[in-house]
């Protein structure tokens, strides 16, 4: 390999270097297709028989453990008779509430099957007003869909509780359906819209924070998995209508299953294997540019076909002419 050919891939590996350390995040920023088929197969529509969710009678909900616990909202499912899960791939099953909270406008359902794919919980907490995000849901019964918007204000206060506005349109089937982020991680639970006085929507539309969801979930013994970096709040058993009071511990977070664990760091491994292969291909080019620099540089002396002479030793003279024979008659 010459010296420019050692330059050049010195140049690329480190052009990859930089871009999988810095540019990469900002791809993912600006399409959330991957985001949204991250967490598709774990949302379902649900069908709601004999309750005040409205005409449609259709919510949505997303499976937060792989023993068949889901979440959705309290008003998709107060007074349901029968609730019915539309999964990902067609199969419907039947779900019960487990946990309800008026409140917090929060419900815990038990899903009549078990291993389903389960989301993994990002940080509320750590989103930015202009931060691209995606509402999921069956909005006016249409199924499976999916309304891009951006974080309006990341903490909302609404009648003393906190909510995240959001510029994505929700409809009534949105309910209780995921809102994620870049990384498909589930930051909000989709729960209400504004209406003007003349009751009709304005566009702005409300989320309930993942940090919010996850205590909730804790309380009812339930543990999700979460993103890298994201605590798990402590678990508390608040009696019937107490308030819940969240003091400091010093006890550690507590531990996640393994399933759970492998969630939340494959995409770090993965990052580390790519970064070792090529932070190894910069040292070889490194190495083959020094070893080419040792190399000795192409006799340059006239007539030269060995080591240069010593210094002060004079060139023999050579002939570039053929010889000529010439008989003199």
């Amino acid at each position: 390999m010459t010296k420019r050919g050692v330059r050049t891939w010195h140049l690329l590996v480190t052009a990859l270097l930089l871009i999988l350390m810095g540019a990469v995040p900002t791809w993912a920023q600006q399409d959330l297709s991957s985001a949204v088929e991250r967490v598709s197969d774990s949302i379902f529509t649900l069908k709601v028989e004999g309750s005040n969710a409205g005409q449609t009678g259709v919510g949505a909900g997303f499976v937060v453990a792989f023993e068949g616990h889901a979440l959705t909202c309290h008003h998709v499912v107060e007074g349901a008779t029968k609730l019915t899960a539309a999964l990902a791939n067609g199969d419907e099953v039947s779900a019960e509430v487990v946990a309800s909270d008026q409140g917090l406008d929060l419900a815990l359902l038990k899903l009549a099957r078990k291993n389903l794919p389960a989301v993994t919980f990002g940080s509320s907490k750590d989103l930015k007003s202009g931060a691209d995000v995606a509402a999921i849901g069956a909005p006016l019964g249409l199924e499976n869909s999916v309304t891009k918007g951006a974080v309006s204000n990341p903490s909302r206060e609404i009648e003393g509780s906190q909510y995240i506005q959001i510029s994505a349109t929700l409809n009534p089937g949105n309910s209780g359906g995921p809102m994620v982020n870049s990384q498909g991680e589930v930051v909000g639970v989709a729960n209400a819209i504004l209406k003007d006085p003349e009751g009709e929507p304005t566009g702005v539309s409300f989320a309930i924070p993942s940090a919010v969801a996850l205590e909730f979930l804790v309380r009812q013994q339930v543990e999700p998995a979460v993103s890298l970096g994201v605590e798990l709040p402590q678990s508390t058993t608040p009696s019937e209508g107490a308030p819940v009071m969240r003091m400091p511990t010093p006890e550690p977070t507590p531990e996640v299953s393994p399933r759970a664990l492998a969630v939340r760091l494959w995409p770090l491994l993965v990052g580390m294997l790519i970064v070792s292969i090529l932070a190894a291909a910069l040292v070889a080019s490194i190495v083959a540019r020094k070893a080419l620099s040792r190399l000795p540089a192409a006799p340059s002396w006239p007539g030269a076909t060995g080591p240069p002479p010593p210094p002060g030793t004079p060139h023999a003279p050579v002939d570039d002419l053929r010889d000529i024979d010439i008989t003199l008659q």
